[in-house]
């Protein structure tokens, strides 16, 4: 109980167990890819990973994550997620694809996530594959310890 006050006191203070990237580098996905959030804006403890794009829990508990994808290929149906250790965890919203406009998914929710689950911003296109759209305002995902389980 003492360390969970602990815990819970600090993030009150400076929570370190957060994160926030997005992707800067051009990515093509396939039909279902896990997104390449290859730039960091923040991530005081340096759990986020740009080479593998996960983000690794530090400790346990409660994690509120939010997320965007957007494509800007044409007539294409999108539909993101996120995994922990691989698995779907959170289901975000499905964007139906015109000819003239970009097409995204958003979510958000929490997690109940254990020291070393990894967490990962994944998507899935109706078609073969399409092209993501680059910038921290339209692809990105952000991660933040809560309180203790």
């Amino acid at each position: 109980m003492a360390d969970s006050l602990l815990l819970e006191a600090l993030a009150i203070v400076h929570n370190p167990w957060r994160a926030s990237a997005y992707l800067n580098g051009a990515q093509t996905a396939a039909t279902t890819a896990i997104v390449n959030l290859d730039t960091i804006v923040y991530d005081p403890n340096g759990n986020f990973n740009t080479g593998t794009h996960l983000y690794t829990a530090a400790v346990d508990g409660i994690y509120r994550v939010s997320w965007r994808v957007c494509t800007s290929t044409a007539n294409i149906d999108i539909c993101s997620g996120i995994s922990v250790n691989g698995s779907e965890a959170l289901r975000g919203s499905e964007g139906v694809g015109t000819a003239t406009t970009f097409t995204g998914s958003v979510g958000s929710g929490t997690l109940v996530l254990h020291a070393g689950d990894t967490v990962g911003l994944h998507v899935a296109f109706s078609s073969v594959s399409a092209v993501l759209v680059t910038n921290g305002v339209q692809t990105y995902m952000n991660i933040m310890w809560e309180h203790a389980v």
